[in-house]
């Protein structure tokens, strides 16, 4: 901001800002944003979630900002191969992007970037803890520009999510799954809930932590076969649960956690609750993993949740094709004469 000799000087105890040309940037309210590249606009984060891998080379992070305009929220999906690309931002504090894109997804307007690239940036804005000023807290470059304006903009924010916390804290689980659907239903690209049965699980050493694991909920395509243990068992180490119905038909999908604050969750027997989970393929194979602990639970056995499924997959076990007989023990080898 500028200074008492007008000059622009940092705030939040950062390094001296350099001299260069202050940018004549238009900000958009974030119901205003047309779906186009480019853009610029401020947001109150709702809802952060720590970087994850996307099983490719970048990780991802995914934030819930709101303003004036956008009560509900929306949601911000940023990508980068170095995590320290990344806003390291909580909620209730400001974000500033410039030069972001503005994408549908499932019909709503969302944020999706890469950091780093086509002159991308993020600015961090807080209230100070001890001087109760607002300050700019992290930037993407070294050098941001800082304005009285954007520092004004900032204070509205926070004034405004002071004042509408309780609708605020609604946005934050604003964008789960109004449904539970079914392994048969996982599409790619489209959040959705899950309910199933952890039947194998095994933690991984990969660019971190994690732990694999095969869901079922007795859902398939119309030539459901039985599951095939022979091949899962020495992949995974272990036996099945004995709580699994027998005969098993369905397909297995899946679910790769990353969070190790689950993986006490995720073991064989249990059955899951997945909100806000996302599907996609790895090596032709379907699978799907979630960014945010909170969408992890474990349900009793007689929950109605947990029953709903049973009922159904007992409704229909008695119309599978039956399981083939074993095939007979072949002759003993005739005695040498």
């Amino acid at each position: 901001k500028k200074g008492g000799d007008g000059r622009r000087v940092q705030v939040g105890g950062a390094p001296p800002l350099k001299k260069r040309k202050v940018g004549n940037y238009a900000y958009s309210r974030l119901s205003d944003l047309p779906v186009a590249k480019k853009q610029f606009c401020f947001g109150v984060v709702v809802r952060s979630s720590p970087p994850q891998p996307t099983g490719g080379t970048d990780f991802m992070e995914l934030l819930t900002i709101a303003d004036e305009s956008c009560v509900q929220g929306m949601r911000v999906t940023l990508f980068s191969r170095d995590t320290k690309r990344l806003p390291e931002v909580s909620p209730g504090q400001v974000i500033r992007f410039h030069r972001v894109n503005v994408e549908l997804f499932e019909g709503h307007k969302c944020i999706s970037q890469k950091c780093g690239v086509q002159g991308m940036a993020w600015v961090i804005f807080r209230k100070n803890p001890k001087t109760h000023q607002i300050e700019m807290y992290k930037s993407a470059t070294p050098s941001p520009t800082i304005l009285d304006s954007d520092l004004q903009r900032a204070e509205e924010l926070l004034a405004f999510a002071a004042s509408n916390d309780g609708t605020l804290a609604k946005a934050h689980t604003a964008d789960a799954p109004p449904v539970v659907v079914r392994i048969r239903d996982v599409a790619l690209s489209t959040l959705m809930g899950l309910v199933a049965m952890v039947v194998f699980a095994k933690k991984e050493k990969r660019t971190k932590e994690r732990v694999s694991a095969l869901l079922w909920d007795g859902t398939g395509g119309t030539d459901m076969q039985p599951v095939d243990f022979a091949k899962l068992i020495p992949l995974f180490n272990a036996e099945p649960p004995s709580e699994l119905p027998v005969p098993l038909y369905g397909n297995l999908l899946s679910f790769i956690c990353w969070l190790p604050k689950c993986f006490d969750s995720v073991k064989p027997g249990n059955w899951l609750q997945l909100n806000r989970v996302k599907a996609q393929l790895f090596n032709d194979r379907m699978e799907v993993t979630t960014t945010d602990s909170s969408d992890v639970n474990v349900l009793l056995p007689s929950s109605d949740l947990v029953k709903s499924v049973l009922q159904d997959y007992e409704q229909r076990i008695i119309t599978f094709p039956p399981l083939p007989a074993p095939a007979p023990a072949p002759a003993p080898a005739p005695a040498p004469a």
